[in-house]
């Protein structure tokens, strides 16, 4: 098998231990986030400092990272359209103006059509 004895135990002992570890911060997380639904983890980490502290639990940014995404508990970016020029003004400075009759105004514009 190539592992001893003493290594296959202890590995088991670590294992336990993280997987409750894992579930006391997935438990903490899934309770701030009935307040707030889309806070991400870099806040959560800070909020929940606190209390995992009182618990004892020691979660890096990294390790939080990795205990929400097996939990599928990460929040997916929303996508954000940026504006990168304003419409109504070219480069040179000058308003663009449309070359449509009345859309501004409200006028309608009629075509009279002649047999």
């Amino acid at each position: 098998m190539g592992v001893s004895r003493q290594a296959h135990y202890t590995r088991l002992v670590c294992l336990r231990a993280r997987s409750e570890r894992d579930k006391a911060v997935v438990e903490l997380v899934s309770e701030e986030r009935r307040h707030q639904p889309r806070i991400g983890t870099r806040k959560l980490l800070h909020l929940l400092k606190l209390p995992l502290e009182q618990a004892g639990i020691q979660v890096g940014r990294d390790a939080l990272f990795g205990v929400l995404c097996e939990a599928r508990m990460l929040v997916r970016p929303l996508h954000v359209h940026h504006k990168t020029t304003h419409a109504l003004i070219t480069t040179d400075g000058m308003p663009i103006y449309s070359r449509r009759a009345g859309q501004n105004s409200g006028q309608w514009l009629c075509a009279v059509v002649g047999r």
